[in-house]
């Protein structure tokens, strides 16, 4: 009797530890489900973020005609002048107002650079709880068109990207002037607007805006620094040179979605580098994507070089785009076969 009346009081040794063995198998069965969950949740949010910037973007180009280069210029005179991203010239288009009036001030050579969610992916972390990191950048063209030796021809072609640098043209000296003595031949302006990528490859085929683990804040206030695509951009490369790359094991190999996914922070833009001028996220398979047209996607970091860059060139017949045959002939974009949705 005393012995039935122990063995209701308590769990012996190996019940307990199957107890625990059965919760642990529960928890480790539902711990993806949690973590998946959430990531859906993050990558929701960030395409919510993409949806708001492209508006913007197109509610700027509808004011002005034209879209905003990746860099721009702000100032009244050539000794008040700032250079300011992509991202302070939609200020007034996110509802920050007040941001907007603190960079367009006359006397000022730039603003301040607070934490704004709407330009941060959930699933890329802050590197810092008191400057704005910037987790989406734009589509800048082509990648040989701003090598890192500035003394090297950049001369950019309207049909390779959306968005330029809209500082350095027409002999203004103020940005690379004092900083480059090696008779560099300064980049005419390029006006990028909805109407011409819709007469070109169409706003729907035309990727506008995408994703970076590597951040720095998204935007620079003065006017001492030469800006570079990677700042504020993502690039393409010429397909065969990112295979041959590949080939090599040299730098070209990362020269395309997640070719380096290694979050990476910098204090400064300037800090950047040109490896991080690709899409990358810590979403699985791929990032995520506006395009001009208003679509907004994931594109699996496994799609064609050639079709990736595609989506990035607006005109098919204007972009330096290549791609070699099997007699290692050049065929140029406007001759390639043209990319479906089933390709990304």
């Amino acid at each position: 009797m005393g012995q039935s009346t122990r063995s209701l009081l308590g769990f012996t040794l190996v019940e307990l530890l199957v107890v625990i063995a059965i919760i642990g198998t529960m928890v480790g069965l539902l711990l993806p489900a949690v973590q998946s969950a959430r990531e859906a949740s993050r990558r929701s949010q960030c395409l919510v973020n993409l949806t708001q910037l492209r508006i913007a973007l197109q509610l700027y180009q509808d004011s002005n005609e034209v879209y905003p280069g990746y860099v721009n210029e702000l100032g009244f005179d050539a000794s008040n002048k700032a250079n300011a991203s992509w991202v302070v010239l939609i200020l007034p288009y996110i509802e920050q107002d007040a941001l907007w009036e603190e960079w367009n001030l006359p006397s000022s050579m730039g603003g301040t650079v607070p934490p704004m969610n709407l330009v941060v992916c959930p699933s890329n972390p802050l590197f810092s709880s008191s400057v704005g990191s910037l987790s989406y950048v734009v589509n800048a063209g082509n990648i040989e068109n701003e090598p890192e030796d500035v003394c090297k021809n950049r001369l950019e072609r309207r049909g390779n990207g959306m968005f330029f640098d809209r500082t350095r043209f027409g002999g203004d000296q103020r940005d690379l002037g004092d900083m480059n003595n090696c008779g560099e031949h300064f980049d005419p302006v390029i006006n990028m607007s909805l109407a011409y990528v819709q007469a070109g490859d169409g706003s729907t085929s035309t990727m506008m805006i995408s994703e970076t683990l590597r951040t720095a804040p998204w935007a620079a206030s003065g006017s001492g620094m030469q800006d570079r695509k990677w700042h504020y951009g993502f690039c393409w490369g010429q397909p065969d040179e990112v295979v041959q790359g590949m080939l090599d094991d040299d730098t070209r190999q990362l020269f395309r979605i997640n070719g380096s996914n290694e979050s990476n922070s910098y204090a400064y833009v300037n800090e950047k580098q040109l490896v991080d001028a690709f899409p990358s996220s810590n979403h699985p398979g791929g990032v995520n994507v506006a395009f001009a047209g208003g679509n907004v996607k994931p594109i699996r970091d496994s799609i064609d070089l050639k079709v990736y860059a595609q989506l990035m060139t607006p005109n098919r017949k204007h972009s330096e785009l290549y791609q070699n045959n099997s007699d290692n002939k050049a065929i140029l974009d406007k001759n390639l076969s043209q990319p479906n949705d089933s390709q990304y």
